[in-house]
């Protein structure tokens, strides 16, 4: 086994410090937060190292195939060969680090076909994901001794459940404006033009029915508008990624850019992996100039030469969101800036996509969203003329665009003048005394009596109150239902 090949970042180092030293106190539930760029498998790998140069077992798990593949290209670079579990491609389940795409994992222990391999360390790479059933079976099945240790951008999920209630420990690799400032990722400018009408589509575990909202999308978006602000913004044709709301739109998309001389490509889940790493070499040698996909290049694609986004699925979820924008921030050459096309009121909605988030693992989704909404922070604004999405100033930095303040007619209309009294100058009211208090409460009770009452039940209460009868307790007693019966009640009882 050779030495890793790679050279730690300072906040990686101080990470996986962190991490170990959590891990030697005796914490089982550990979470890293390391945002997209800043190298989480590279940090997860060092301390792969360290449990295997201790002789210790490693379990790595993962949702999707090309995370597999790329995990297991890490590990051979820092000289280990580890084992694979993964459809149609199983290999050496016994080895001493073992990658497994989790689906494949659960059906392979569900049909008997092998067991559960023993590790001593439990990586779950997009660890945001590790509260679902499946996930939590497989945890669980691992001793109480064996570290868990989640990774992931966006610890946070839109079904209200909380980090913390799985994981103990949460270190955060690196902030967005910590990374941009040190040139690992850029910054991303984001242009919002059209917004699909969400109103009335349905939501299920906390954002829209995928198939509603594709369809909303299908119906008010137009693919001629989605190309006239591609060719606005990009008029180079530089490396663009296109986040459709279904496959069929991604297909529709694919096939509109061809009519257009815009090499294009489309991946979906049924696309197998040799086509798939061919339209990724492809890319990256320029020969395609848009990838569009549902879903597929959300998670897990390393496309760093990709400097434009196309975003057409509307999300409440606010990972989901960060996910996708997230493929555009990583540095590549000639690169100094991101730019995403919102076609889908994202931005408006979560904010821009290298925000920095106050993530905890005792807060949900909805709980960081509410947080976001106090804190003090500029509201996007969008310049009326190209679009752009900015924090402050008048003027756009994209396009010069200068906004003025809008003119106002002042209505005039004749009036009088009314001092407005200042509470420290008001003469104070003089107090009554308690005559006045008892014939007070004698004509409430009395006018507000639900039942026919006379003036002699009505002097009645003010000798409750008082211990003697009104000066002007005797009289002519007209019934309940008198028409001026409350106007002569007062007159008797405030007479003296």
């Amino acid at each position: 086994m050779t030495a890793s090949t790679f050279t730690l970042r300072p906040y990686q180092a101080g990470s996986v410090a962190h991490l170990l030293w959590l891990i030697a106190l005796g914490s089982r539930w550990l979470l890293l937060v390391a945002p997209t760029g800043s190298g989480k498998t590279v940090m997860a790998c060092d301390i792969i190292q360290h449990f295997v140069a201790e002789n210790k077992r490693v379990m790595i798990l993962v949702d999707a195939r090309q995370l597999n593949f790329q995990f297991t290209a890490t590990l051979e670079r820092c000289g280990i060969n580890p084992g694979v579990i993964m459809r149609d491609a199983h290999r050496r389940h016994s080895a001493q680090v073992v990658v497994a795409t989790i689906q494949s994992l659960a059906a392979g222990m569900k049909a008997g076909r092998f067991e559960l391999p023993d590790a001593d360390l439990v990586f779950c790479d997009e660890a945001h994901k590790s509260l679902s059933p499946t996930w939590e079976k497989i945890l669980n099945a691992f001793p109480a001794d064996t570290v868990r240790l989640g990774c992931t951008a966006t610890p946070c999920r839109s079904d209200g459940q909380e980090m913390g209630d799985r994981y103990d420990h949460m270190v955060i690799a690196a902030t967005y404006s910590e990374l941009i400032e040190a040139g690992y990722i850029v910054p991303c400018k984001v242009f919002s033009h059209s917004e699909p009408d969400m109103q009335g589509v349905k939501k299920s575990g906390g954002d829209y029915v995928a198939k509603q909202m594709a369809q909303r999308v299908e119906e008010t978006t137009l693919i001629g508008d989605v190309f006239d602000h591609f060719f606005d913004h990009n008029p180079n044709h530089k490396p663009t990624i296109c986040f459709a709301p279904s496959v069929s739109k991604s297909e529709v998309i694919v096939k509109k850019a061809w009519e257009l001389d815009i090499p294009a490509a489309h991946i979906d889940g049924y696309t197998d992996a040799e086509t798939r790493q061919k339209h990724f070499e492809d890319f990256e040698a320029g020969d395609i100039v848009m990838l569009s996909s549902c879903g597929v290049l959300r998670e897990g694609v390393d496309l760093p030469c990709a400097e434009f986004g196309i975003l057409l699925q509307p999300t409440l979820h606010l990972g989901t969101y960060l996910q996708m924008a997230g493929r555009l921030l990583r540095p590549y050459e000639g690169k100094t800036f991101a730019t995403l096309l919102d076609h889908a009121g994202a931005a408006r909605r979560h904010g821009l996509p290298h925000a920095d988030f106050p993530w905890e693992l005792m807060r949900s989704e909805k709980s960081i969203e509410n947080v976001l909404k106090k804190k003090p922070k500029p509201k996007l604004r969008r310049c009326p003329k190209c679009g752009f999405e900015r924090e402050s100033g008048p003027t756009c930095p994209h396009c010069g665009f200068e906004a003025q303040a809008p003119t106002r007619m002042v209505r005039t209309e004749k009036g009088k003048l009314v001092e407005i009294e200042d509470p420290q100058f008001a003469q104070p009211k003089p107090k009554r005394s308690k005559e006045e208090k008892a014939t007070a409460k004698a004509i409430g009770r009395s006018l507000n009596s639900g039942r026919n009452m006379t003036m002699k039940q009505a002097a009645w209460l003010y000798k409750q109150d008082t211990g003697e009868w009104p000066e002007n307790g005797r009289g002519p007693w007209p019934p309940r239902n008198h028409p001026h019966w409350g106007r002569t009640v007062r007159e008797h009882m405030q007479k003296g």
